[in-house]
């Protein structure tokens, strides 16, 4: 249980972290990008225990590291996407309402 924690607090670090980085972090709410972070760690966390990953001789260090990878990528891609398509329809709201 303490693997899971730690997965946890390090997805919600990195979520946190991007969107303290992310230029467009107005389009969005402070706890989207941890919270897709979390998600997609938590998600690869159980099925790496239902593979029984977690407890292989020489391979259980993948089931602490592979969720926190993927917590990268996916606080970074959900910036990128959600950031741009909001920002672009709040700019065309925004047109529409200055016409």
């Amino acid at each position: 249980m303490v693997q899971f924690v730690l997965i946890i607090l390090v997805a919600a670090a990195v979520g946190m972290s991007a969107w303290g980085i992310d230029n467009k972090r107005h389009a969005y709410g402070v706890l989207l990008l941890p919270a897709s972070a979390i998600l997609a760690a938590t998600i690869l966390w159980l099925i790496l225990m239902f593979a029984d990953l977690g407890s292989q001789p020489g391979a259980e260090h993948l089931s602490w590291l592979l969720p926190m990878v993927l917590a990268v990528p996916v606080a970074w891609l959900t910036a990128l996407l959600v950031g741009r398509r909001r920002v672009a329809a709040d700019v065309e709201r925004l047109t529409e309402a200055l016409r």
